[in-house]
């Protein structure tokens, strides 16, 4: 085995929990975020929340109604250049927080960096959810294996 190699990580994606009137495949996966655990930002810990496979939208969201409770270890981005892009009409800052997600057991977790998106409020109609981008399945390099239908959907994310 080569020194440093590690396995791929294998994380489950699950039915998104509302019905539609049309067929979607939308998934879920469980997400732990590295998160302060006093307010004078001393100690961390994983909070546990659900994440959104959300393939429609370019970069990673967290609205505040998620962030506040959650309370995230966010780090500057300082290689983003330019102006950071509005979601839904709202105001946006960028930032870097730390993701674990788990490896094919929910006790298993690798963590991830992961760039995203912290708007300013929470859009008029908001679900429970952070939202994982296009860019952090670039950046990991993951594959997504979808199997959708009308029965429900499933599948797996795996990052080298």
């Amino acid at each position: 085995m080569t020194p440093g190699w590690r396995p791929p990580l294998i994380t489950p994606l699950r039915p998104y929990p509302l019905s539609y009137p049309f067929l979607t495949c939308r998934l879920l996966c469980g997400s732990w975020w590295t998160a302060w655990t006093d307010p004078q930002k001393q100690h961390t810990w994983r909070a546990c929340t659900d994440s959104v496979l959300a393939t429609d939208e370019p970069l990673s969201v967290l609205i505040p109604s998620l962030r506040n409770p959650i309370d995230p270890v966010i780090t500057p981005e300082p290689r983003w250049q330019g102006p950071v892009p509005d979601w839904q009409g709202i105001p946006c800052d960028i930032g870097r927080v730390e993701l674990w997600l788990p490896d094919r057991d929910p006790f298993a977790l690798r963590s991830f960096s992961l760039l995203i998106l912290l708007p300013e409020r929470d859009p008029p109609q908001w679900l429970p959810y952070i939202l994982l981008g296009v860019q952090f399945l670039t950046e990991h390099e993951a594959a997504v294996s979808l199997q959708c239908g009308s029965g429900g959907s499933r599948g797996e994310l795996t990052i080298p």
